[in-house]
């Protein structure tokens, strides 16, 4: 069965060009990052072809036209 997590955010009060979301199996012997990259409308992703029974670490990153906002960061666990 595939392994997914749902992962949603509340949106700033100004206008994203943007999201950057990053995530990492924490246990994993070496780790690695996955990054995507969302629309600015967006407010959830689910995260897919994880792997069963591992925790990860997830950033979100707002980024606008001129800059990048701040991070948000959670875990999760499959």
């Amino acid at each position: 069965t595939p392994v997914s997590l749902l992962v949603s955010w509340v949106p700033p009060n100004a206008h994203v060009l943007q999201y950057r979301l990053s995530y990492t199996a924490l246990s994993s012997a070496e780790p690695h990052d996955t990054t995507l990259l969302l629309s600015g409308s967006e407010r959830q992703v689910v995260l897919q072809s994880l792997l069963p029974d591992t925790r990860y670490s997830i950033l979100v990153t707002a980024e606008y036209r001129n800059k990048e906002g701040g991070t948000a960061s959670t875990q999760g666990k499959t």
